[in-house]
């Protein structure tokens, strides 16, 4: 039997970016543009060491395949 879903992207596949921050949202969340432009929130998961991330880094973010609004912070660029 053929699944409905044949063909459809799999949310939880994940691609990494760079991503350009412009601000600081909180202590772990930040706001950038991705290399088409696009708006992006990256975040850094509470169980790890906090980085030093500044307006104007160059940051690698993990995206979901499903939603390329936000992404989990990785390393510095």
């Amino acid at each position: 039997m053929t699944s409905l879903l044949t063909g459809m992207t799999d949310p939880e596949r994940t691609v990494f970016a760079t991503v350009v921050i412009h601000e600081k949202i909180r202590e772990r969340s930040f706001r950038g543009t991705l290399p088409n432009g696009r708006g992006i929130t990256v975040f850094v998961e509470a169980m790890c060491p906090l980085p030093v991330i500044s307006a104007g880094d160059h940051v690698i973010a993990e995206l979901s395949l499903g939603d390329f609004s936000r992404g989990k912070f990785v390393r510095h660029a």
